[in-house]
């Protein structure tokens, strides 16, 4: 990778730490979709960049906010995401690239419809969501993280439609991403040979991510929740824009 690609790379980690330090998501969506649309590192590389560096801004984006965690939620989705992420980490060390960018597109469009949904009403459900809603949602995340590490589009979509601030929201959403990060870390480090550039790009992509994370912690956007919750919609709707078009490539 030259230097300009590097400089890309980190700048586009940059925007992906500060917009999951408002959302509480994005960060891996912004990042995987950066990369691979711009053909600046292959799919396991950037997978791993996102989930080690997904994990250290979610650790300072949660910082001193542990209290806001809605821990049954948080339970629901991780132990259901843990069986299925394994099985995305198996499906991108064994899945061929047409059956690999085939599953990237069908995603796509299913988040698009989401959001597109989402969209249209983007106020919070009157009473939360059952059980069985939060342990599918976590089950649909693990299949992306493993093997794309994006958890974020399945479990923010049925975390912004719970009656909750957004501030539980956000808490919630950074903690699973710790829980999962840390889970998918191990996971594929005992089947994916690390190269000396993914390290590099992890440790320096550490700094950049410590400064936009403060910056999003300190700066929040001045627009109401409900902007917010819709702002959160068109993240997730352009995430699903660029997995169909890097599967159409």
């Amino acid at each position: 990778m030259g230097l300009t690609d590097s400089l890309l790379t980190l700048l586009i980690i940059a925007l992906g730490s500060y917009m999951q330090t408002l959302t509480g998501f994005a960060f891996g969506l912004i990042v995987i979709g950066g990369m691979t649309l711009l053909g600046l590192a292959p799919i396991a590389m950037a997978a791993f960049v996102v989930s080690f560096l997904s994990l250290f801004n979610s650790v300072i984006a949660l910082w001193g906010h542990g209290a806001k965690i809605q821990r049954g939620w948080l339970a629901r989705m991780f132990l259901a995401a843990v069986p299925t992420m394994a099985l995305g980490i198996w499906g991108l060390s064994h899945l061929g690239q047409a059956q690999a960018r085939l599953l990237e597109g069908l995603l796509g469009l299913i988040i698009i419809l989401c959001s597109a949904l989402m969209m249209l009403k983007p106020e919070p459900r009157q009473t939360p969501s059952a059980g069985w809603a939060f342990s599918l949602s976590g089950m649909l995340a693990g299949v992306m993280g493993g093997l794309f590490a994006t958890f974020g589009p399945p479990v923010a979509y049925i975390m912004y439609r719970q009656p909750q601030p957004l501030e539980a929201i956000r808490a919630t959403l950074q903690a699973l991403f710790i829980s999962t990060a840390i889970a998918r870390i191990a996971m594929a480090s005992g089947v994916q040979q690390l190269d000396s550039q993914t390290l590099l790009l992890s440790l320096l992509g550490m700094p950049v991510v410590f400064v936009a994370t403060l910056l999003g912690r300190r700066y929040r956007l001045p627009v109401p929740e409900l902007a917010l919750r819709r702002m959160a919609f068109i993240l997730l709707m352009l995430t699903g824009v660029s997995l169909m078009i890097s599967a159409l490539r």
